[in-house]
């Protein structure tokens, strides 16, 4: 009988174990489940305030150290600005291009439709780069890259009210968007080690590396409204974008405020999700006022 007893109790321990087990790990066990597809977040969504994105699922990470954002003195600087206007709106336009992505949900495409005449292309291939911190801010609001950027945030807010998306959605939309330009290593598609393109030589090129495809995002978002930061590692770059404590996921901080880790380089990133071979190392967080 108390062997009986003894064995009944030891059942219920075990039973209490593998409860615990599967409560504590009950994000991974969704993920495994549902193919690393998003789950359904276990907070209700909430509204985005200006500035901040809610409502994201990822892995909680501790916040890296980070560096101070200190300019670099930059040899490389101009002044120089094309005289040309944007070509046309691409309706009806036998030498517009089309982007197509997958959308962030994996549920359409999505595609883009944009023209870049040759020369102004080629323009802006053959200026000097910005290099130094205080310095990468000049890829974004030069005039003609700064409608370009219009122009895809454009299309991107009417693809979301097409879908009626909400706006942590739309955010989600123009990440996967930019994560679908091909990655290519700069000395590999230029005659340079460390060569930024203005988001007019990506949109041409349709391909470019963390750099490139960071500094397009990071247009994007900040013409959406949002606060938003370059991530400067020592060989990578990737985009902060300003979030309260409802994103999950790895955050830097940078004078009280949160900067979450976005990656460009690849599909299927989530905002918050940082490959781990940079989750320990010192980045420099760049803000984009």
């Amino acid at each position: 009988m108390r062997e009986k007893l003894l064995l009944n109790i030891y059942r219920v321990l075990l039973l209490i174990c593998i409860v615990a087990l599967i409560f504590a790990y009950r994000g991974n066990i969704a993920r495994l489940i549902n193919g690393n597809e998003e789950v359904a977040a276990e907070e209700p969504e909430s509204s985005v305030s200006f500035g901040v994105v809610e409502g994201f699922e990822g892995s909680t990470e501790q916040t890296p150290p980070y560096k101070p954002d200190t300019s670099l003195s930059s040899k490389y600087t101009d002044e120089r600005k094309p005289d040309y206007s944007i070509v046309n709106t691409c309706i009806n336009d036998p030498v517009s291009n089309e982007f197509t992505w997958t959308s962030f949900e994996g549920l359409y495409y999505a595609t883009i439709c944009y023209s870049i005449d040759e020369k102004l292309y080629e323009y802006y291939k053959g200026l000097a780069r910005y290099y130094g911190n205080d310095e990468y801010i000049n890829y974004i609001t030069d005039p003609i890259n700064s409608e370009y950027i219009d122009m895809i945030v454009e299309n991107l807010n009417e693809i979301g009210d097409r879908r009626e998306y909400t706006e942590g959605e739309r955010v989600r939309e123009a990440v996967s968007f930019c994560q679908s330009f091909e990655y290519v290593e700069d000395d590999s598609s230029t005659t340079h080690t460390e060569w930024p393109k203005y988001p007019i030589e990506l949109l041409y090129e349709r391909k470019g590396d963390c750099e490139d495809t960071s500094i397009l995002l990071a247009g994007i978002l900040k013409k959406m409204g949002y606060g938003v930061a370059l991530i400067k590692f020592d060989d990578h770059m990737a985009v902060g974008i300003k979030g309260d404590e409802t994103i999950y996921g790895t955050s830097y901080n940078y004078e009280g405020n949160d900067y979450y880790y976005v990656e460009t380089t690849n599909k299927g990133w989530y905002i918050g999700e940082i490959p781990e071979e940079y989750k320990e190392l010192p980045a420099t967080v760049i803000v984009l006022n």
